[in-house]
């Protein structure tokens, strides 16, 4: 539930002040963010049937750590795929690589590749914001 709230809190952060969602779908990805991993779209305007991949990388070379999330299929404003690492002080910390693959389902009932998203660290701006 904690985490629920927190990945709540930082979307709202990230979303004040910019157009991101508000004027149609919108994909991002972080990475070694306060100590979370997530790839996510949204839509604050409508609700979609959306599911979202995200696989982290270890990038100290493939070892313990690469691993994939992924927020099965729903119908939502709002579809995440984060997790938490270990020990964001410890060896983990600023290690990881983020790639996001997001999805949607067309009206038809097709499953759509929407979009790719990626990043290394936990920027906010990466343009997102002023795409449509």
């Amino acid at each position: 539930m904690k985490y629920e709230v927190l990945g709540s809190m930082l979307l709202l952060l990230t979303a004040t002040g910019s157009k991101a969602g508000f004027y149609g779908n919108t994909a991002h990805s972080r990475a070694n963010c306060f100590g979370f991993n997530e790839s996510i779209t949204w839509n604050a305007t409508e609700s979609h049937w959306w599911e979202v991949r995200s696989v982290h990388f270890y990038q100290k070379g493939n070892g313990p750590g690469d691993h994939q999330v992924t927020s099965f299929m729903a119908y939502t404003w709002r579809a995440a795929a984060y997790d938490f690492f270990t020990d964001p002080a410890g060896p983990d910390a600023k290690n990881y690589w983020v790639q996001g693959y997001h999805f949607y389902m067309d009206y038809d009932g097709t499953y759509v590749y929407d979009a790719y998203t990626q990043a290394g660290d936990c920027a906010i701006y990466d343009g997102w914001w002023d795409r449509n």
